[in-house]
């Protein structure tokens, strides 16, 4: 079928039979499907269920514990002693925001850099990874800002994490940011294509100026950034949603789990925040796009393995369908489709 087809049908028919088309769940893994590839990319995502989802909010509950005796310099806790509760970089010095002098979320390095981004409100706020994307970061990063606010926090109890006090803490959260995102999907997605182009522009695929693209990647690169400006040209020209073009989202956060055992945090920011993986029906682009995604999102995965992250993120459809809410994964992806 050509895209052209796929656009007319697609208008015809009801929108989760098109959602269905695109994404499926198949034993626990979201597979991006191709006619007949699949790329899956479940090897980084946590197996949640209930009963995890129950055991994190105690794990929560026993962080903001420890937050507060260590701003009431409790001597029977320690910064170093906080890599078991608030973030696996809490040794590192206050001054990187990782893990603030304050002990507050509302003072971390991402909140900063979120009160000052382009895409935000009072509540969230999107913005850039360092590295580019299919380095070692599938993408922007959502923020929570109101980290002390109420629905999602307290000052006396600030959130650190997605797993707060209680399933509804979680679900409030969980939906409010979906919602919130679908209406800056397509910010998102220019925030997306800008920081593949800082990286091509720059040769810097890490953000440290330390590192080069490898050539063949560099290459991939620049096929994946005219793919993309492609579909969002091709958006606008014909005034269509990117999901009917192919665009889907997955969103993910760390927290204190990892390959099914709830433990030490997984995250190095002591304040909410989620990655964001942007993906594509490739089936409908030119072979030499398709070829080059599949390359890109096979490295950009062998790269978060080698570093540590095997089942270390929390899908958020998936603890949606852990807490059997009423907005469930396939509602999710009708909101968080761009």
């Amino acid at each position: 079928m050509s895209l052209k087809d796929l656009i007319e049908t697609s208008k015809q028919r009801n929108h989760d039979e098109l959602k269905l088309r695109v994404t499926q769940k198949i034993g626990g893994s979201f597979q991006v499907l191709s006619g007949n590839n699949y790329k899956i990319f479940s090897d980084i995502v946590f197996k949640i269920t209930y009963e995890h989802v129950k055991l994190l909010i105690e794990k929560a509950n026993e962080a903001e514990k420890y937050r507060k005796k260590l701003i009431k310099n409790d001597k029977t806790v320690s910064r170093d002693g906080a890599k078991l509760y608030l973030s696996k970089m809490a040794n590192v010095p206050g001054s990187l925001k990782l893990v603030p002098d304050s002990f507050r979320p509302q003072d971390t390095i991402l909140v900063e850099l979120g009160k000052a981004a382009a895409i935000k409100n009072e509540k969230f706020a999107v913005i850039a990874d360092r590295s580019s994307p299919y380095w070692n970061s599938m993408g922007p990063n959502g923020v929570l800002l109101a980290t002390e606010t109420s629905p999602y926090g307290t000052e006396k109890e600030p959130r650190i994490n997605l797993f707060y006090k209680s399933t509804d803490d979680v679900k409030r959260l969980l939906t409010d940011y979906k919602y919130w995102f679908y209406d800056n999907r397509n910010a998102v997605y220019d925030l997306f294509i800008s920081s593949i182009a800082k990286s091509i522009e720059n040769n810097d695929p890490s953000g440290t100026g330390k590192i080069q693209w490898p050539e063949d990647e560099l290459q991939d690169m620049k096929l994946l950034l005219e793919m993309f400006t492609e579909i969002k040209n091709e958006a606008a020209r014909q005034k269509l949603p990117l999901s009917l073009l192919g665009i889907e989202v997955q969103s993910f956060c760390q927290t204190w789990a990892k390959e099914s055992v709830i433990g030490p945090p997984q995250f190095s920011v002591m304040s909410p925040h989620f990655q964001t993986r942007i993906t594509v029906d490739y089936s409908h682009r030119k072979k030499k796009y398709e070829q080059a995604y599949i390359r890109m999102e096979q490295k950009m995965l062998d790269r978060l393995l080698s570093a540590g992250y095997k089942e270390a993120f929390v899908e958020f459809e998936n603890v949606l369908r852990a807490l059997d809410t009423s907005v469930g994964y396939r509602d999710w992806y009708d909101a968080m489709g761009m």
